[in-house]
């Protein structure tokens, strides 16, 4: 049961989606940092005063490379690390909305998994999670939050837009991949459902969507890492 509690575009991949309302589906980010690969996935809306409250029953899957989790016990499972997971973390973690903060976004602060969320929170025990368990799912523990509002998609040329086309968004997942170890073809398999209420509305709305998103082989990485190089350049004259 679900749990209630731009500029640019490069459309890639394929989608199966039953939208209601707002949601247009799944919406991804996908650019190079370093000697790694991100990948940034929202919740795509049309609605300015849609408001995320869980994303439930994900089927999400790697073909050609594995998620990246930083080593330490705060950061070795899929929870965030509250005040410093942000979009610039070289670690993979999911969310529910942005806290922003000195211009930095980061992940939620009322993220929270489900009770069967294998993985999400870390033990000393535990191996880093490298996988998502099928089925999945999380949610905003504060359902009035503003941190789970939607929000305009950045606007960037430094990597491509993929998946669902939608002007607005809240930030669900922070997927990052050693740029090294990624094969050629190589993607991510984004399936799930979403609930969310529009403005002051107490009812919950739910939508469906399931997309690809393709990760660029090292040569494609390094001609990302140069494009955005220059537009660091370009900005700072």
């Amino acid at each position: 049961m679900p749990r209630i509690p731009l500029a640019m575009f490069v459309v890639v991949g394929t989608a199966a989606t039953s939208a209601h309302a707002g949601f247009a589906g799944w919406t991804g980010y996908v650019r190079s940092s370093g000697g790694y690969v991100m990948l940034d996935i929202f919740a795509g809306v049309t609605d300015a005063q849609d408001h995320l409250l869980n994303v439930f029953g994900m089927q999400v899957s790697t073909t050609g490379a594995t998620f990246y989790q930083a080593p330490g016990l705060a950061t070795k499972a899929w929870s965030p690390y509250f005040g410093n997971s942000s979009m610039d973390s070289a670690d993979s973690f999911v969310t529910l909305g942005v806290f922003e903060s000195t211009g930095t976004n980061y992940a939620a602060s009322t993220t929270a998994g489900d009770p069967d969320f294998a993985g999400y929170s870390p033990t000393l025990a535990s191996a880093p999670s490298t996988g998502i368990p099928s089925g999945a799912g999380w949610y905003t523990s504060q359902p009035l939050s503003t941190e789970s509002d939607a929000r305009q998609l950045p606007a960037s040329f430094a990597g491509t837009w993929q998946g669902a086309q939608a002007p607005m968004g809240i930030w669900v997942a922070h997927f990052v991949f050693d740029a090294s170890a990624i094969t050629a073809g190589s993607f991510v398999s984004f399936a799930g459902n979403a609930g969310y209420r529009v403005g002051a509305s107490t009812n919950a709305v739910f939508g469906s969507d399931s997309q690809v998103f393709m990760l660029p082989a090292p040569g494609a990485v390094t001609l990302l890492a140069a494009a955005a190089a220059s537009m660091r350049r370009r900005r700072a004259r």
